[in-house]
This record gives structure tokens, C-alpha cells and sequence, in this order.
């Protein structure tokens, strides 16, 4: 009698073992997409400071305040910037470029270029500053930026800069007359 040494191989379903490849591939992909997802959508935080400014101006006369500088290791392809206005001023963001400024009527003596609108590349050493104009006197209160900025292939939307201006615009003040001359004139 011959006995043969060969073992029998128990064949095992494909089903459960094809499930669990394929099931561990989508976890894998879904776990991939969603931190792919997550990087993205969430750029760093753009600073912000609790510091606010004071600003007072005349009807008429833009008033500029700077409102945030950028770090000098980021460059943001700024798409948006909302600014949020309690009163009846106007508020318009524009960029200084290669420069800060506090409060100021003349930014050019800051700015190496002022460029209306706050949209395009914002470089290192540039700032994003508020045009403020008023028609006739009033008090208002701006609020911090909000800024929709893409950093790389990062995206977002982010509060940034100072807390907040607290602006007066006041009356043009009129010469006052002057004297009359020997003559009688007034």
C-alpha cells in the first residue's frame, strides 16, 4: 500500500480576502483625500492684534491707517478683503508696497508704491492699509480685516491685522478772515 506524502491544500473562498484588500484600499484613499482635503483648506493663521488706532480726518481728505503688515517669510495671492464699517465713512482696502504706515494723509512717503485695490500678490515687507473718506463729519468704528488669500496650494479665509480704528471726520476748518488792509478793504 502506497501512502502518498503530498498534503491536501484546503482552498480557501476568494471573496472575504478580495473584500478586505478592497476595503482597506478605499480607508486608504478616503484617509489620503481627507488629510489631502484638510491641508489644503486650512492655511496658517494670518497675524492679529488686539491693538487698535485712532484716527481723525478732515471731510474730503482720505486718511490712511495701516491695518496689517506681512510676515517676512510669506508671500499670499490675496483674492478678497471684506472690512466691516459701523458708521458713514468709506473704507477701501489698498496695498502698500515695500513699507508700513501708522495713520497717515501722505502714504507715499511710507510706501515705495500704493496700489488701490487689495487684491494680487502680497509680498513680504507689504501691508494691507484702509483708504477712510467721509463726504461730510462723522464717527465710526472699523473693524479687523478679513482676507481670502490662497499660500501655495493652501486656501483660505482668515481675520487678520489690528482689532480695530476708531475714526472721526470732522469739518474743513475755514481760514479765518483776513484782516482789512489801510485802505478800507475787506
Amino acid at each position: 500500500m502506497s501512502r502518498s506524502l503530498e498534503v491536501r491544500r484546503r482552498s480557501r473562498p476568494e471573496g472575504p480576502t478580495r473584500l478586505r484588500r478592497v476595503t482597506a484600499a478605499v480607508l486608504a484613499v478616503l484617509v489620503a483625500g481627507g488629510w489631502t482635503a484638510w491641508y489644503v483648506l486650512t492655511p496658517e493663521d494670518l497675524p492679529v492684534t488686539a491693538r487698535t488706532a485712532e484716527a481723525t480726518g478732515v471731510v474730503g481728505t482720505p486718511v490712511y491707517v495701516g491695518m496689517l503688515t506681512l510676515d517676512a517669510d510669506r508671500t499670499l495671492h490675496v483674492s478678497e478683503v471684506e472690512v466691516a464699517v459701523d458708521g458713514d465713512v468709506v473704507a477701501e482696502p489698498v496695498l502698500c508696497r515695500g513699507g508700513s504706515v501708522g495713520v497717515t494723509t501722505a502714504p507715499e512717503g511710507y510706501c515705495t508704491h500704493v496700489t488701490d485695490g487689495a487684491t494680487g500678490e502680497l509680498d513680504a515687507g507689504d501691508s494691507v492699509m484702509l483708504r477712510i473718506t467721509a463726504t461730510e463729519p462723522a464717527e465710526a468704528t472699523v473693524g479687523r480685516l478679513e482676507l481670502t488669500f490662497r499660500e501655495g496650494i493652501r486656501w483660505g479665509t482668515r481675520e487678520a491685522g489690528i482689532a480695530a480704528v476708531n475714526v472721526v471726520i470732522v469739518e474743513r476748518d475755514t481760514p479765518p478772515p483776513l484782516p482789512p488792509d489801510e485802505e478800507g478793504a475787506p
